[in-house]
């Protein structure tokens, strides 16, 4: 893609770059507390790391740029896919009511709030999928036609 003129804005105290320059009124900003730098950069393949002084543009090729919290949700979405909360919350209640050990007052509230839940969600299906007024699509539904979207044999 070709290169675009941006103006990036960056904490004039600290350096640290906060983005391009919004654009419309500049009275409207306070731009007493920033500065500004301008480069030349391909906004689908390159970036720019770094503050104002010693930053640089970069292309996305060369060093890819790999958020924490983007790997914690990767992480969190491997974990997930084989063990959802409500999973992960069975097998404990499963395993603490098998123990010798009594259960607390909290987990018990817990537990009779879990189940009720679960079992006003089971009715308000059976609502839902009753009604005219509704159009229920259940899970295994779901994931039916979601199977039949990309069975092309």
């Amino acid at each position: 893609m070709p290169k675009k003129t941006m103006e990036l804005m960056f904490n004039a105290k600290t350096g640290i770059l906060l983005g391009e320059k919004p654009q419309g009124d500049p009275s409207l900003f306070d731009l007493s507390k920033v500065k500004f730098k301008t480069v030349e950069i391909d906004p689908d393949g390159e970036y720019y790391d770094g503050d104002y002084d010693t930053g640089k543009i970069y292309s996305a090729d060369e060093k890819p740029v790999l958020n924490e919290s983007i790997v914690n949700a990767q992480i969190e979405e491997e974990i997930t896919s084989t063990y959802p909360i409500h999973k992960q919350l069975n097998i404990l209640i499963d395993m603490v009511n098998k123990s010798d050990m009594p259960n607390t007052p909290e987990f018990t509230a817990m537990m009779e709030h879990i189940k009720e839940n679960l079992e006003g969600g089971k009715k308000k299906k059976k609502v839902y999928d009753e009604s005219d007024a509704y159009v229920y699509v259940s899970e295994a539904k779901a994931i039916e036609d979601a199977k039949k979207a990309v069975d092309f044999d």
